[in-house]
């Protein structure tokens, strides 16, 4: 399995990784809950600070890190795409 860098975040709450790689483009406007503790997820789940620019990246060890990996990594099964 693989998905893009762009489509991963970590849940602001518990930490769980999310990938939304498979959702379809109708639910990018919709209230979505993290699978793992069920709270709401926002903008910093992926990253994002409130102006809406990308500040953080899920990184090779499942942490955030500030600049976006140059090179593909694979977290468990999924091949993660840069």
């Amino acid at each position: 399995m693989a998905t893009s860098i762009e489509a991963l975040g970590l849940c602001e709450h518990c930490g769980q990784l999310i990938d939304i790689s498979g959702l379809p483009a109708e639910a990018m406007n919709a209230d979505w809950g993290c699978h793992h503790c069920g709270k709401k997820l926002t903008n910093k789940t992926f990253g994002y600070d409130e102006g809406g620019t990308k500040i953080k990246w899920v990184g090779p060890d499942l942490k955030w890190v500030n600049q976006k990996p140059a090179e593909w990594f694979s977290l468990g099964k999924t091949s993660v795409r840069v």
